[in-house]
Parts: structure tokens; C-alpha cells; sequence
């Protein structure tokens, strides 16, 4: 039988940071719940049971922080982590009213999703099996390589080179299956990952690194995006 999704409710009074939040998780297989009335988020914690609460400082009907106590004062209820969201100065009312992490406007969407995924591990992008090219360099390497999966936060490499975690890198991608044509990508990346025979990450894939985005332009996000889309 196929398992349900994890579900994840946002709550903030101000709709504009709803939508922003529901961008940065809209490739993610999760079901989302959201709304702007504390009344509301605490009838969605006892009848729909999230596994993560995005909660705003400011809610409508109490103080987010009021919201917080209630939840975590409710046996049935303290267990799911509630990520706090508040101006910075806020976050000693926030730890005081029980949160298990705080977030800070504007939001970072690589850290609102990071944040989320140490303490809910489905908070991944669903990625697109391909078979694209792609050259890695810096100022010390150069390296050419397949791109076996990409999503719009990052990409696995089918290669042998294996630059150490955290190594700053240029990607010039290729968006194209074999034999077709295609733009190209130009951003910032880390390597994130290995694949090693030693300690394979993904069972399935063949040696290779992870490559973190950084930096990517809103023109080049926009041309993978559409990329991406072909493979809905």
C-alpha cells in the first residue's frame, strides 16, 4: 500500500509569506497545510496531526508565541516540531515558548528548507532521472561529467573525481537529453555529497558527487525549472 504523505502545516497572518513558503516547498512530496487563525492551526494539530509546524510570530486571533505554549502544553500535541518565525531580537520569546527552531525574516529558502529537514527527513525535492552533460571547475580542477538526476536545488554526477565536501565549483550544465539540443546553465555550486563504494549514499547510483546550487540567477532558474518540467 502506498504511503501517505507527510503533511506540514504553515501559519502566518500575513498571506504574502504563506505564498513565499509554499514556493519553497512546491516540489516536495508533502501534503500542505496552511492557514492564518491560531484557532485554526490548533484544530489543524488534534484533527489533521502534522508532522511539522512552520509557525509565524504574528498570527491572527493570539501571539504566535502563545500558539507555541498551547501545542506544546497538550500531550498529545508537544511532539511535533514547531519552527518558530520571527523578526531577529524575537527568538529568546520564541525558545521561551517552547519551539524547536527559530527562522528569521526575510526568509532563506536553502535554510527554511535545511531547517525543516533536520527534523523532517521527506523534505527533499523530488528529482528528475536525466541524462545530461556537465563541467565542473574551479581554480585548481576541471572535470567533465554525466548528470544522472537534477532537481532546482542541485545535481548528482556520474564521475570519478571526488573534490572534498564543501569545495566551492562552477557548473556549466547542458539541459539536454542525448542527441537533443538544449540551453545551457551557468551557476555556483558545493560539493554536498559522495557516492563511494565505501559509503554509498544512494544504492542505486553509480560513484559520483552531489552538487549543491548557489547562486543561481532567476534567468537560469526559470530555464531549469522548464526543464524540469518535461518530465512532469
Amino acid at each position: 500500500m502506498e504511503q501517505s504523505q507527510a503533511k506540514i502545516l504553515l501559519v502566518d497572518e500575513s498571506r504574502f509569506f504563506l505564498t513565499i513558503e509554499k514556493q519553497f516547498l512546491r516540489n516536495i512530496p508533502v501534503t500542505l497545510l496552511e492557514t492564518q487563525n491560531a484557532a485554526q492551526t490548533l484544530a489543524f494539530c488534534r484533527e489533521d496531526k502534522p508532522q511539522l509546524i512552520y509557525l509565524a510570530k504574528e498570527v491572527t486571533g493570539m501571539p504566535g508565541t502563545e500558539c507555541c505554549l498551547q501545542i506544546k502544553a497538550d500531550p498529545t500535541l508537544r511532539h511535533i516540531p514547531i519552527i518558530m518565525i520571527c523578526e531577529p531580537g524575537e527568538e529568546n520569546e520564541c525558545h521561551l515558548a517552547g519551539c524547536d527552531a527559530v527562522l528569521f525574516k526575510p526568509l532563506d529558502r536553502h535554510r527554511f528548507l535545511e531547517i525543516g529537514r533536520s527534523f523532517l527527513a521527506g523534505i527533499r525535492e523530488r528529482r528528475r532521472s536525466c541524462l545530461i552533460s556537465a563541467t565542473v571547475k574551479n581554480e585548481s580542477m576541471t572535470f567533465a561529467a554525466r548528470g544522472l538526476d537534477i532537481s532546482s536545488g542541485g545535481i548528482f554526477l556520474d564521475t570519478a573525481a571526488k573534490p572534498p565536501l564543501g569545495t566551492a565549483v562552477h557548473l556549466d550544465i547542458h539541459l539536454a537529453r542525448p542527441h537533443e539540443t538544449g540551453p545551457h546553465i551557468d551557476c555556483r555550486g558545493v560539493i554536498a555529497w559522495h557516492n563511494t563504494k565505501e559509503n554509498p549514499q544512494k544504492q542505486n547510483h553509480p560513484l559520483g558527487v552531489g552538487i549543491k546550487f548557489q547562486e543561481l540567477s532567476t534567468q537560469s532558474a526559470a530555464v531549469l525549472n522548464g526543464f524540469l518540467r518535461t518530465f512532469d
